[in-house]
């Protein structure tokens, strides 16, 4: 029995192992308005975010008088970049999120998004592997491209990404002279491949037939 336990502990152990991403690098958050780049370090100046791993900047830049951004190294569930933006005219607002030292495997990622824009103006999402941060040398399945109205939007996309640097990258745009709000999340998250899943389930198996088997005792 104690060797059906080590077993299934090990495995589960394996699985982890497979789908875990190192210790966490330097977390690092972008901002642009195409005249002025604001760049945030985990744990840096303008980081109103103690926790490691996670970057927020709160401020404004150029028609962006509002801007509270946050970016998460997430482990093994990836990356996630959240914004709630404020445009007092016409402008463009790009943000970017990236952090290294994952696993090199190629994935398979999804890129999931969901957000409102009001009351016109349009955004688009990618995500990117490569070997550093903020490379753009492999693209994440397709951009996401939106436009309001409607006000709400959401999409998925997905596919391989070779790369041990993710980045998520979200382009916002407001053409109106009153320019406009935009607020969005844009997850991107490993998906475990059969083979990992099979493990997985091999390991539970495992675990739970030595627990019933403990209780029947």
């Amino acid at each position: 029995m104690l060797r059906g336990k080590t077993f299934a502990v090990l495995t589960l152990l394996a699985v982890i192992a497979l789908v875990s991403t190192q210790a966490f690098a330097t977390a690092e958050l972008k901002l642009t308005d195409g005249t002025t780049t604001i760049d945030i370090l985990d744990g840096g100046a303008g980081d109103s975010n103690p926790a490691a791993g996670t970057v927020t900047w709160i401020g404004s830049l150029g028609v962006w008088s509002i801007n509270v951004s946050t970016g998460i190294n997430k482990g093994v569930l990836g990356l996630d970049l959240s914004s709630i933006n404020d445009a007092g005219g016409p402008g463009t607002l790009t943000i970017s999120f990236s952090d290294d030292n994952f696993t090199t495997s190629p994935g398979p990622y999804e890129l999931a998004v969901g957000g409102t824009l009001d009351p016109t103006g349009s955004a688009s999402f990618s995500a990117f592997a490569d070997t550093s941060k903020f490379g753009t040398a492999n693209q994440i399945g397709s951009t996401l491209s939106f436009s309001a109205p409607p006000a709400a939007f959401s999409g998925s996309t997905g596919g391989p990404g070779v790369g041990n640097a993710l980045t998520e990258i979200a382009t916002l745009s407001f053409t109106s002279a009153s320019g406009g709000n935009a607020s969005f999340d844009e997850r991107l998250t490993p998906v475990p491949e059969p083979a990992s899943l099979a493990l997985l389930g091999t390991g539970l198996v495992g675990l739970a037939g030595s627990i019933r088997r403990k209780f029947m005792r």
